[in-house]
């Protein structure tokens, strides 16, 4: 454990929410902070895959492509491929950090943990839950108008039911009422990585942060035709398909989309830094 080999003695837990763990682990620490049980986090998540087992149960489930490639919001998606890797955040309160003159990357305005309950199998996406779970951080993060989030990092496991599922729930909460000329961006990193599963919300939080922090939305790595079962005139949404600089001058924000195999859904909003003092 980290806590053992760097004498951290605050809350310490390993979580399992199947491919959302990572991002709920980031939930959990930011609710350690701001009630006090921790002045620091370490989160995360870590994915290795050491046994066919788990590759062959997914296989016999549909889940996995048969292309050895991820093809997020591609008309020719059938599923994800697994990857290997992980991803460690560092958390603090801002007002800490500061004081402390940390090198802030970005801010993590809030963030929502839920469950999609009973659905018609344990695998199947929930739209409504996703859609629930994204104005819970919207409302955490002071009600902020979702207008001013500017760009979603998608779960988009490249997964015939999942993708269209997820589009029409992001589209629901930050497309609607946005025009063809200033859409909200989407994107996934799982086409660049695979899926890191367990790992999954972490490595799309570090992405995420580095696009707020950069001001630049990354292209969509291996986008070829758009996903046909997705409505994408009247969604308000747009994939990236070359690198854009962020639209707009207000202060950059993003959100980062997580759901795992059983039902958990997580979500979380994320802020450009401000200036140095």
């Amino acid at each position: 454990r980290i806590s053992y080999h760097f004498d951290l003695k605050g809350p310490s837990a390993a979580v399992d929410a199947a491919c959302a763990s990572s991002l709920v682990a980031l939930h959990l620490a930011r609710q350690a902070i701001v009630s006090g049980e921790s002045t620091v986090a370490i989160c995360g998540g870590v994915n290795v895959i050491c046994a066919p087992g788990i590759t062959h149960m997914l296989q016999k489930a549909g889940a996995l492509t048969e292309k050895g490639v991820c093809r997020s919001f591609d008309a020719a998606a059938d599923g994800y491929a697994r990857g290997e890797g992980g991803a460690i955040i560092i958390l603090k309160r801002l007002s800490a950090a500061q004081e402390d003159n940390d090198n802030i990357l970005a801010v993590l305005k809030s963030s929502a943990s839920a469950q999609d309950g009973k659905t018609r199998n344990i695998m199947a996406p929930n739209g409504a839950a996703q859609v629930d779970v994204a104005r819970q951080a919207l409302c955490r993060a002071g009600n902020i108008d979702p207008h001013t989030v500017n760009y979603v990092e998608a779960h988009a496991t490249a997964t015939r039911l999942g993708d269209p599922t997820e589009i029409k729930a992001m589209a629901e909460v930050y497309g609607e009422g946005r025009s063809r000329e200033k859409p909200c961006y989407l994107g996934s990193i799982k086409p660049n990585v695979g899926h890191l599963e367990a790992a999954a919300g972490a490595i799309s939080v570090v992405k995420t942060v580095l696009s707020v922090q950069k001001g630049v939305i990354a292209p969509q790595a291996l986008l070829e035709t758009l996903n046909t079962h997705i409505d994408w005139e009247s969604s308000g949404l747009e994939v990236a398909r070359e690198a854009k600089l962020w639209p707009g001058d207000g202060v950059r924000r993003a959100a980062v989309c997580s759901y795992g195999y059983g039902g958990s859904v997580c979500h979380a909003i994320i802020e450009q830094a401000p200036p140095k003092r």
